[in-house]
C-alpha cells in the first residue's frame, strides 16, 4: 500500500529504468543526478532491495545538489520524501524536506491516510512537534513586535503631547 505519489510511478518502466541505471552508476562511484523526487523513491526501494543503502547515503546529497530540475519539484514532494531521507539516514536531505513539509502543513481533520500519505508514526509526531515549535516562537516573535509597536505608539503620542515636551529626560 503506497500513497498517491509512489502509485504515479509503480509500474512506470522508464521509472524504474532510469532508477536501476542510477544505482549501478553509484555502485561503481559514477557521477549521477537525481531528475525527480518519483526517481529518489525508486533508487531507495532498489538500494534497499540490493543492500545499497548505506552507499548511497554517502552520494544521494550531492547528487541532489548539482541536479538541476529537482529542486523545482522539492516542495510539492517533501512530506513524500521523509521516509526515503529517513530510510538513507541523510540528515541534510530529511532537515530540508522536515522544514519544507512543516512550513506547508495544514491544519485539517483528515488523517494521513485520508488524504494519501503514509508515513511512519515517529515521522508524523516529529514533524507536529516542530510545528509546534515553530509556532511558539512565531508567536512569541509576534508578541515582541506589537510590544515594540506599542512603546513606538506610545512614545510618539506622548511627544505630540505639549505637557510631555516640557519634561526632563
Amino acid at each position: 500500500m503506497g500513497n498517491s505519489f509512489e502509485r504515479k510511478f509503480d509500474g512506470n518502466k522508464a521509472v524504474m529504468r532510469s532508477a536501476f541505471t542510477k544505482i549501478i552508476q553509484m555502485l561503481y562511484s559514477r557521477p549521477y543526478d537525481i531528475v525527480d523526487p518519483a526517481e529518489l523513491i525508486a533508487m531507495t526501494k532498489l538500494a534497499e532491495n540490493f543492500q545499497a543503502l548505506p552507499t548511497m547515503s554517502d552520494t544521494v546529497y550531492d547528487a541532489l545538489i548539482h541536479s538541476e530540475s529537482f529542486g523545482e519539484k522539492f516542495a510539492d514532494s517533501a512530506v513524500y520524501l521523509l521516509k526515503p531521507a529517513a530510510m538513507l539516514r541523510q540528515r541534510g536531505l530529511f532537515e530540508d524536506c522536515l522544514i519544507v513539509a512543516a512550513g506547508r502543513w495544514k491544519l485539517i481533520d483528515l488523517t494521513f491516510e485520508e488524504m494519501g500519505i503514509y508515513l511512519d508514526e515517529n515521522l508524523i509526531k516529529t514533524i507536529n512537534d516542530l510545528q509546534s515549535r515553530l509556532n511558539r516562537r512565531l508567536a512569541y516573535t509576534q508578541h515582541q513586535i506589537l510590544r515594540i509597536a506599542h512603546q513606538f505608539r506610545v512614545q510618539n503620542v506622548l511627544a505630540n503631547v505639549p505637557f510631555f515636551n516640557c519634561l526632563p529626560e
